[in-house]
């Protein structure tokens, strides 16, 4: 059965998806991506530059990647690597690119990682900013309404080593425009010993509401102490976020409660574990019972759309306590079990059948799961076992060692139950021995035809890749489906078994709250890189 070998094309959008070409993604993100996308070299042409571009932006716009990083750095390098034409004005890709860069860049943090990977993929001779790059930077700021423009750049003051002042002196951008507002802000971000004061008694309204809401943000990062009921009452007024509030007054329990009638559902739930630090989840704290409330309230939480991940995470970091610094108030330990009950009702179901194959070690309590140390592997394993149950018709569920055994479970059973059924088998001594390639050999042994195989596994053990693609190729010709698709879920290990031109054949390494997400939309194939199917799906 014949495979079609991925185009450029192909391997260029499973980098965007993945941040590299070969699939594989982790939960810490390499420091640089210049040696993980060199498909994209081939597309740094007036011919095929179009191309390229046409295809970044249908990704954006369904915006299904995982992180924008490698969106923003294959803009930044077709930009840096193009060849230059004799007139920047007559310069077409790298203009589509520049205005595809502006709609991806829409926070500030977007804007300092974007001219970040400007610099760092830049030929040697080429380091400085052209005029393209300073008129996109002078667009971004300029384009806001002023008011928002403040608050975004006092949300992100800085990142990727580049401040805001950097980046506005190195266009030699011009801070006194037609709007007074905006030149407010630049002068605030430029001048260190800039006077908002002095701007107060301008008529224009606009200009007023900037600068005293820059004034109360200063404020707040006064070197004086700050009083909290002055903290909070500010935080109020401006519905500031966690960012754009100092450090040390995230400390306080009155900046909490500044922030909760601002934040979302899944906000207060991720602050939990900090907010319990502050003392404001103890049974005798006055926060607790509205918190507690909120939590409770499962309507809201499956409006919200909150991944049960994101609820599990929080729930097993607030009950290991590791802080010491509070005491676990169990009336908030079973509202987020209700809550995470609740959102599991609300997953997607893939609609197709789907093998779930198990192994973890018996010391595998005594590891740790890259980007989440405070779990041990069998944990998720359970957890991404426990969601498919929930969403799956079609689901059939093995654990592997030298041989594979069928387990067979309720989609009711709760998570303990599915723990226990893992932890049987770690008893077993042949369970120090296994290899990937066991449930694909017994899938193809028993004809046993799936559309999607997941492996949970703590370490990724195979006797040699090229097995492991064999008996892929193998399964799929013999159970007639050559579209069957793969995903390796490592939890502890950054060792890479994928296949680079097997475009269904997926790789992760650790685990996040962004990895069930991931796993949903590679069975359900919103990766796939069809650019028809790709165009269909444009909200």
């Amino acid at each position: 059965m014949a495979v079609d070998v991925p185009s450029d094309l192909d391997l260029v959008s499973r980098f965007v998806y993945f941040g590299s070409e070969e699939g594989h993604f982790t939960v810490d993100p390499p420091k640089t991506f210049t040696d993980k996308t060199p498909s994209l070299d081939t597309f740094l042409s007036k011919e095929r530059g179009s191309e390229v571009i046409k295809r970044l932006k249908l990704i954006f716009q369904t915006r299904r990647y995982i992180t924008k990083d490698p969106l923003l750095f294959a803009i930044a390098h077709i930009i840096r690597n193009m060849p230059v034409t004799e007139s920047h004005d007559e310069d077409k890709i790298r203009n589509e690119a520049y205005s595809l860069a502006q709609d991806v860049c829409e926070s500030a943090l977007d804007l300092f990682t974007f001219v970040h990977f400007n610099k760092e993929t830049s030929p040697p001779k080429k380091a400085g900013f052209g005029h393209g790059m300073k008129t996109f930077i002078a667009k971004w700021y300029f384009s806001k309404p002023p008011l928002k423009l403040a608050h975004e750049v006092t949300r992100f003051k800085s990142g990727r080593g580049w401040t805001h002042r950097d980046l506005i002196r190195q266009c030699h951008m011009k801070t006194d425009t037609k709007s007074k507002a905006t030149s407010v802000v630049l002068n605030y971000l430029t001048q260190k010993k800039y006077q908002l004061t002095d701007d107060l008694d301008c008529e224009d309204s606009e200009v007023g509401e900037v600068v005293q809401f820059l004034k109360d943000i200063k404020s707040l990062s006064s070197p004086q102490p700050v009083d909290g009921d002055f903290a909070r009452s500010l935080i109020e007024k401006h519905k500031l976020v966690d960012r754009q509030i100092p450090t040390f007054l995230r400390n306080l329990p009155q900046t909490f409660e500044g922030m909760l009638g601002n934040m979302t559902m899944e906000e207060i739930i991720n602050s939990i574990p900090k907010m319990a630090t502050l003392g404001m989840l103890e049974q005798c704290s006055i926060h607790t019972p509205l918190i507690i409330e909120k939590i409770k309230n499962l309507d809201l939480v499956k409006s919200s759309k909150i991944h049960p991940v994101v609820i599990f995470l929080v729930m097993r970091c607030y009950e290991s306590d590791r802080s010491k610094k509070y005491v676990k108030n169990y009336h908030l330990i079973r509202a987020l079990q209700a809550a995470f009950t609740a959102s599991l009702e609300s997953l997607p179901s893939i609609g197709t059948k789907t093998l779930v194959a198990v192994h973890v070690e018996g010391k595998a309590a005594k590891q740790h799961v890259l980007g989440a140390n405070y779990l041990s592997p069998i944990l998720p394993c359970a957890l991404m076992t426990n969601f498919l149950l929930q969403s799956e018709d079609n689901l059939k569920l093995v654990y592997f060692n030298q041989m594979v055994s069928e387990i067979n479970l309720s989609r009711t059973v709760p998570m303990a139950r599915i723990v226990e059924a893992f932890v049987s088998f770690t008893r077993d001594p042949a369970n120090t021995s296994y290899d990937l390639v066991e449930p694909i050999k017994w899938a193809t042994q028993h004809k046993k035809p799936f559309d999607n195989i997941l492996i949970l596994c703590d370490k990724k053990m195979v006797s040699s890749q090229a097995d492991l693609h064999n008996a892929i190729d193998t399964y799929r010709r013999e159970v007639l489906l050559p579209n069957a698709k793969f995903l390796v879920l490592g939890l502890t290990d950054l060792t890479s078994v994928t296949n680079k031109m097997d475009l269904n054949m997926c790789e992760v390494s650790g685990f996040n709250k962004k990895i069930p997400s991931l796993i949903y939309n590679f069975f359900l194939g919103h990766y796939d890189v069809n650019t028809e199917a790709m165009a269909s799906e444009q909200p």
